[in-house]
C-alpha cells in the first residue's frame, strides 16, 4: 500500500490568461455562468451575487481582485466555481469565483 501522506488532488480553474491551482477540497461545486449585478458602489473584484442553494454567495473576479479588468465570460463558455471558505465567519461559509471555461 501507497503512503499518499505527500499527495494533494487539485484542479486547474481558466482564469483570462494563467490557471489557478486549487485543492479538490476547496471546490464545493461547478456551475454554469449567471450572476446578479453587484449593484454601484462595489467593489471592482464583485461581479455580483450567485443564488445557489439558498444562499446568496459573492462572485469574486480573481483578475479584477489582481488589479486586472473584470472580465465576464462570453455565452456558454464560462462558469462559477463555488468555492468553500476558510473563514471563520459562519455567515460566509462558500463564496463563488468566474472561471474563463470549464475546470
Amino acid at each position: 500500500m501507497n503512503d499518499n501522506s505527500q499527495t494533494l488532488s487539485c484542479v486547474m480553474i481558466p482564469v483570462s490568461g494563467r490557471q489557478l491551482l486549487l485543492p479538490n477540497v476547496s471546490i464545493a461545486e461547478v456551475v454554469d455562468y449567471a450572476s446578479n449585478d453587484a449593484g454601484a458602489g462595489a467593489p471592482d473584484w464583485l461581479a455580483g451575487y450567485l443564488d445557489w442553494r439558498g444562499l446568496s454567495l459573492p462572485v469574486v473576479s480573481y483578475d479584477a481582485a489582481n488589479g486586472g479588468n473584470l472580465t465576464v465570460p462570453g455565452e456558454n463558455r464560462g462558469r462559477i466555481v463555488v468555492l468553500n471558505s476558510v473563514s471563520a465567519n459562519k455567515k460566509l461559509r462558500f463564496m463563488a469565483l468566474i472561471t474563463q471555461g470549464i475546470p
